[in-house]
């Protein structure tokens, strides 16, 4: 028999429905804030409006959790979301046909604190890869 580490969702912590929701908000600009601030853009955002960062992490952002082989995304699928890999790897396989000279045809492996998709925060994204966790990843 196989012991399987199931990441804690928000809905394991009944407690947290009973937080109001400024409080939530604070909880949850604390999570996501330091994940954010590792990019440029939201670095910037945070320097000219603090506000608007706080709302980013309050209303803007959830976390998902994968396991192992489960797909992220697929190659021609309109992009949902931009991701940030909180814990764990995700295995990105460009599509050759698709991919541009710069990109790279061999698939890389993606870790902690690093981005998948980050076009769709500023653009509709057509992924032009296939993304599967190789390990459990957040």
């Amino acid at each position: 028999r196989m012991n399987v580490v199931r990441p804690c969702n928000d809905k394991d912590v009944p407690a947290l429905s009973l937080l109001s929701h400024t409080l939530l908000a604070a909880l949850n600009t604390e999570f996501y804030e330091p994940l954010l601030l590792r990019h440029s853009v939201f670095r910037l955002i945070k320097r000219i409006d603090e506000a608007v960062m706080h709302k980013i992490c309050a209303q803007g952002l959830h976390c998902k959790s994968f396991g192992f082989g489960d797909t992220i995304f697929i190659v021609g699928a309109e992009a949902q979301a931009a991701y940030i890999v909180a814990s764990g790897a995700v295995k990105y396989t460009p599509e050759p046909a698709l991919a541009s000279g710069e990109q790279k045809l061999v698939g890389d492996e993606i870790g902690m604190n690093q981005w998948l998709s980050e076009a769709a925060l500023w653009s509709q994204w057509i992924h032009v890869g296939n993304a599967e966790a190789i390990t459990g990843t957040e």
